[in-house]
């Protein structure tokens, strides 16, 4: 890597298009890089990069294989977007919809 890539971009995970929101790396993240947020709408996976430390803890609790190891972009970011799945009849949240 050029020096002036390692200025604009830290060592953390990419997520990768294959992502179902699943939440899973989240659970084992030490650092809280990755977050779930919800909009009621959608849930998003945001990875903070300036608070990945390089684990790789995430890539293990990974069952699709979405998370990799790459250079990225320092800032707070979204990374995964899905639908929130809800039931039908009640309307309580059951999954995402990319997990359905």
């Amino acid at each position: 890597m050029a020096l002036l890539d390692a200025q604009e971009k830290v060592w953390a995970v990419h997520i990768t298009n294959t992502c179902v929101v699943c939440g899973g790396c989240t659970q084992v993240c030490p650092t809280n890089a990755l977050t779930l947020q919800s909009d009621g709408v959608n849930i998003h996976l945001h990875l903070d990069a300036n608070e990945c430390i390089g684990c790789e803890t995430c890539l293990g609790a990974c069952a699709l294989d979405a998370i990799t190891s790459d250079w990225v972009d320092a800032p707070a970011q979204i990374v995964a977007t899905s639908e929130w799945a809800r039931c039908q009849s009640c309307g309580q949240i059951m999954a995402t919809r990319a997990e359905l």
